[in-house]
C-alpha cells in the first residue's frame, strides 16, 4: 500500500482503494447476475462477438476479472449461484470488506 493510501486510510477509515473497486465491481457483477436475461447489461456480459480475433493473447474481459475477485477476496468460486440470494451476496461482500480492513489495521 502506499504512503498516500496509508493516509487516506487514516483518515477515512476505508480499505485501499483498488479493494473497493474490486468489491464495488464485484456488487455490480451480482445484480447483473440476478437480471432476467433479457435485460441490456446481462446480454451484454455475457454475449460473445462474432468474427476473428487479433493474433496474440487474448484480451482480459471484465468477467474475467470479476471471477478472479470473488476468488482473492472473497474465497468464492461459484459467483454465480453465490449471487442469486441477494442478502447472501451482501453479506458475502461485507465479510470480504471487514476482513480487509482487519488487514489493513
Amino acid at each position: 500500500m502506499s504512503q498516500y493510501n496509508k493516509e487516506l486510510y487514516k483518515l477515512y477509515k476505508e480499505p485501499e482503494n483498488t479493494v473497493t473497486i474490486k468489491l464495488k465491481r464485484l456488487q455490480w457483477a451480482g445484480h447483473v447476475q440476478r437480471m432476467d436475461k433479457d435485460r441490456i447489461p446481462k446480454k451484454i456480459l455475457y454475449s460473445t462477438i462474432g468474427g476473428r480475433r487479433r493474433a496474440g493473447k487474448p484480451r482480459t474481459r471484465w468477467i474475467d476479472v470479476v471471477e478472479e475477485d470473488a476468488k482473492k477476496l472473497m474465497g468464492i468460486r461459484n459467483r454465480k449461484r453465490a449471487a442469486q440470494d441477494r442478502e447472501e451476496w451482501r453479506g458475502v461482500i461485507r465479510e470480504a470488506k471487514a476482513r480487509h480492513r482487519a488487514i489493513v489495521s
